[in-house]
This record gives structure tokens, C-alpha cells and sequence, in this order.
């Protein structure tokens, strides 16, 4: 093998490496977002049960000026734009979907994986 056929290997297996790397931060990120969704839910079902336990009387001048935000859907919709390009620059890599706002809800709250998505259509152009 000659240096310049032993530079590409090393330069594939690197970028199948670093694919491979993406993908598994990718996925432990959706289920850390999945876990603080239910983190959260969990937690406005708490402050629901207190504030009805507590006597209204007590908290005469509580008031929030903020919108409740009782899904995490209405939260995503809140932040649904990306500056990020869909593409990277300078870039060989085949890039993953984007997900901000409701895709990333769409994404988390389902059970769809949108990297085994993009592996499969992948895998079908490569054929």
C-alpha cells in the first residue's frame, strides 16, 4: 500500500469515526431531553397539586405577568428558527437533519429516529 492509498484509509476511518461519534452524542442528547420532559411534566403536575392544596388567601398578591407554557410543545414552538446552515461549509460529510423548535419535539416526543432516517436514505443512494 502506497502513502497516498494509506492517507485515505486513515482519512475515512477518521471521518467514519467521527460520523459514528456524532450520531451517539446526537442520541444520548434526545434522551437526555426526553428525561427532562419528564423531568418537567412531573414537575407541573407537582406545582398544580400544591397550588391547589395551598389556601388562595395566602398568596393574595402572587401573580405572574409571564403565559403559562403547560407542554413542551407550546415551549419548542417558542424557539423555532435556526441560523445554523442545513449544510456545513467545506464539508464531505453527509449532514443529519437539523432539529430546533417543533421538529426537535416532534423528534423527542416520538419514537422516530431521524439518524436512522438519514442512515437509511444513505444507505439507499449509496446503492
Amino acid at each position: 500500500m502506497t502513502n497516498t492509498q494509506q492517507h485515505k484509509q486513515k482519512a475515512r476511518q477518521a471521518q467514519q469515526k467521527a460520523q459514528r461519534n456524532r450520531d451517539t452524542a446526537r442520541a444520548k442528547l434526545l434522551q437526555q431531553r426526553k428525561a427532562l420532559a419528564a423531568r418537567r411534566a412531573r414537575n407541573r403536575r407537582e406545582s398544580r397539586q400544591r397550588r391547589a392544596d395551598t389556601n388562595a388567601s395566602q398568596r393574595s398578591t402572587a401573580h405572574s405577568t409571564m403565559p403559562s407554557q403547560e407542554t413542551n410543545e407550546q415551549q419548542s414552538v417558542q424557539h423555532a428558527h435556526s441560523t445554523v446552515p442545513a449544510v456545513p461549509a467545506h464539508s464531505t460529510v453527509p449532514a443529519r437533519e437539523r432539529l430546533y423548535g417543533h421538529r426537535l419535539h416532534t423528534v423527542t416526543a416520538g419514537e422516530t429516529s431521524v439518524g436512522s432516517r438519514n442512515q437509511d436514505a444513505e444507505t439507499a443512494a449509496d446503492e
